[in-house]
């Protein structure tokens, strides 16, 4: 299964769906995404607000788009943190009489 980021337009029609009170299971459907992805997208862009009259949370595009840029970034970092450099993978290779 080929996994792929949620696009910046997509965020914008899970934030027209939302708003017009589509259940998240409808939005899933129609954008083929799974329910789960679109929950997270909505904890994602979590303004920390509530809508008065629904009291559902107020969803931000842009703050999702934003936050996924973060975590990417800071993934990438953590990743590039975790490799061994070469001359220490060498190292342990001849420490263990590895070739």
């Amino acid at each position: 299964m080929k996994y792929s980021y949620l696009s910046l337009e997509e965020r914008y029609k899970i934030a027209e769906m939302y708003n017009a009170g589509v259940t998240i299971a409808k939005i899933a459907a129609e954008l083929g995404r799974n329910p789960s992805t679109i929950f997270r997208e909505l904890m994602r862009g979590d303004t920390g607000e509530r809508d008065k009259d629904t009291s559902r949370i107020v969803y931000d595009p842009e703050l999702g788009n934003e936050n996924v840029k973060i975590s990417y970034a800071r993934q990438r970092r953590n990743i590039a943190k975790l490799r061994v450099p070469d001359d220490e993978r060498k190292r342990r290779k001849e420490a263990h009489g590895w070739k």
